[in-house]
């Protein structure tokens, strides 16, 4: 069975518009995401069972929680359905949501370009538990760590009625201990990375480093 027509359109504009960005596509899916080493920018044109067209999906994947799936840590939804009701319109469609993709990533790349502003970035989002850990690594890595104690203590829970929340309350533990000891706390979160894009099927070979604490050269 051929891909469908919307699908070829979209795949067609993401290749032109997305590829010379550095944005890479998922398989054949129509999941694309820009590998920054430390976290990811991905674009999703949602695809919707049983319908023609497509929808949005915009956002930030930390990579220092180790897990084998790909979640919006920042962003979301960011454009609504758009249904295929013919090559030319869905096109004008397709340019319309690949361009909004484009300057995305483009906008992320700049706010993620020190940590500070990944932390001021990541501190816009209403927050939930876990965008209060995502900030606690930043803290971490900005060198605040009365402000990443802060964000944990926020978050941990003394009796978990879940699996996957144990599970965090043990990277939390992990994370207290490296943080009341003298190890570099950078060396602790790439050592997450790296099991994050294994898991992930992510390229091995990345250059193993946060950007810079603020634009100020210390």
């Amino acid at each position: 069975m051929g891909i469908p027509v919307h699908t070829a359109i979209l795949n067609r504009t993401a290749k032109d518009q997305l590829k010379p960005l550095g944005v890479t596509q998922k398989g054949r899916s129509r999941f694309w995401y820009s590998d920054e080493g430390w976290c990811t920018i991905i674009a999703e044109f949602q695809p919707f069972r049983g319908q023609q067209g497509s929808s949005l999906n915009l956002g930030v994947h930390w990579l220092w929680y180790p897990k084998d799936y790909w979640s919006y840590d920042l962003g979301g939804r960011a454009d609504e359905y758009h249904p295929y009701e013919g090559e030319k319109q869905f096109e004008t469609v397709a340019r319309e949501l690949v361009s909004k993709a484009g300057q995305y990533v483009t906008d992320c790349r700049s706010r993620l370009s020190t940590l500070a502003k990944a932390y001021e970035f990541a501190a816009e989002y209403k927050a939930n538990d876990w965008s209060h850990l995502h900030l606690a690594v930043l803290a971490a890595l900005i060198g605040n760590r009365e402000t990443a104690h802060r964000h944990l203590d926020i978050i941990y829970t003394k009796k978990p009625k879940y699996e996957w929340v144990s599970e965090r309350n043990a990277y939390i533990d992990e994370m207290r201990a490296v943080l009341a000891t003298k190890i570099p706390v950078q060396d602790w979160v790439t050592d997450k990375i790296g099991l994050t894009r294994r898991l992930l099927k992510l390229d091995e070979n990345w250059k193993q480093e946060m950007p810079a604490t603020s634009d100020c050269p210390s």
